[in-house]
């Protein structure tokens, strides 16, 4: 990398602090993200940049020059999680940036201010994409029926993803699959409402759901084999009303994911699902209907993968690197982008060091978790990263 970029990383990391504390205090979840799109077409406005929003609060801009375009994706969108109050710079609606694309986001934006102030060096065209919608699972595909892909055309495309159990200064990455398969769940039970007291004349819709999730709970243990890899779980259910303990709920509503590596099993166990929810519905009385929405697998390109990893592996040191030779559970809507055209992924040590109050912050390292912290100093190596991305791989499509 050339020292007048890497001296450019050091006077950014500052701002790139800004940015993610700034960033940490708005989160918004989904694909609206109003506050949040406008900080960020701000921030790149005042870079001497036109953003341009797509899909509602996608943003994107586009710097450097040629006849190719590596597209440099970062995700925006927070949690429905309620942080706890004696969090730092924390968000006060109830809403967090548990899953660190807070950091994502003011990475992309050091990277658009190094690009910006380096633009003449740059060995080809890059396009930076903000995006909303990843925790749903559909806003990468979003932005591309809003022509995400287009104007300029992209060839490929990199990005990167926190990980508070890494250590800082590490950098993972993989070729070929990299994360699972993800069938969002999303089930409803319709039973018949009543008197606590008459319960023969209602249709329990809570106890018709607590059947559902006894059966399917054991479903992976029942039908997947030893040498197949799958992983449900429940994460939500809604009957009732907590202040009205005599009241037989009519309604029931259940969510949850099933993780697979392998589509068939995926698909074989969401139709046993189906064949349970109606049946087992049926047996208390109530009806059972359930909805399913597939996130795909993320699919690494082998020969970025080959270009990409060496040139990270230069930048961190060998020793900092570690090329995965199995995929994680998660998943990643990037996926949908990397369908479409060859790309890389890599996730970045943001690991926060024990500290005297360790035991106030358990599940510190786990994403999701309302107590997960990311240590800032990561921002500058997943600049060095996103940087290191766009040069190696236009030195390796060269000719």
């Amino acid at each position: 990398m050339k020292e007048s970029l890497i001296k450019q990383i050091a006077a950014v990391f500052p701002r790139m602090v800004e940015h993610r504390r700034a960033l940490h205090q708005m989160p918004e979840v989904g694909m609206e993200l109003p506050r949040t799109a406008s900080y960020v077409s701000s921030v790149l406005t005042e870079l001497g940049l036109t953003p341009q929003r797509i899909g509602g609060d996608g943003v994107t801009v586009t710097l450097g020059q040629g006849e190719k375009t590596l597209l440099l994706r970062a995700d925006m969108d927070a949690l429905s999680v309620a942080e706890p109050e004696d969090s730092p710079f924390r968000a006060d609606n109830g809403k967090m940036h548990a899953c660190g694309h807070d950091l994502h986001t003011a990475i992309l934006l050091g990277a658009a201010e190094v690009f910006r102030q380096h633009e003449a060096q740059l060995p080809c065209r890059v396009k930076l994409v903000f995006q909303p919608g990843e925790e749903l699972g559909t806003g990468a595909r979003d932005l591309i029926e809003a022509g995400l892909l287009q104007n300029p055309t992209v060839d490929a495309a990199a990005a990167l993803h926190v990980d508070p159990s890494l250590e800082v200064g590490k950098v993972g990455y993989c070729s070929g699959v990299a994360t699972s398969d993800i069938y969002d769940i999303f089930i409803e039970i319709e039973g018949k409402g009543g008197h606590s007291s008459r319960p023969e004349q209602a249709v329990n819709a809570l106890a018709a759901a607590n059947g559902i999730y006894s059966t399917l709970s054991g479903l992976v243990q029942r039908e997947v084999g030893g040498f197949e890899t799958a992983i449900l779980a429940f994460c939500a259910m809604e009957a009732g009303s907590y202040e009205s303990p005599n009241i037989i709920p009519e309604h029931c509503r259940m969510s949850g994911t099933l993780r697979c590596f392998d589509r068939r099993l995926g698909e074989r166990l969401i139709e046993r699902m189906q064949t349970i929810v109606r049946q087992q519905a049926a047996c208390y009385g109530a009806v059972g209907r359930i909805e399913t929405m597939l996130t795909p697998s993320l699919v690494i390109d082998p020969k970025m993968a080959d270009v990409i990893g060496p040139a990270l592996c230069k930048s961190f040191g060998s020793e900092h690197v570690t090329r995965a030779e199995r995929p994680v559970s998660g998943s990643e809507d990037f996926s949908y982008i990397a369908e479409q055209v060859p790309a890389f992924f890599c996730w970045l040590g943001a690991k926060m060091e024990d500290g005297p109050d360790e035991a106030a912050r358990p599940g510190k390292s786990m994403l999701h978790n309302p107590n997960v912290l990311f240590e800032e100093a990561s921002l500058k190596y997943g600049l060095m990263a996103m940087v290191e991305m766009v040069f190696a791989w236009a030195q390796g499509t060269e000719g």
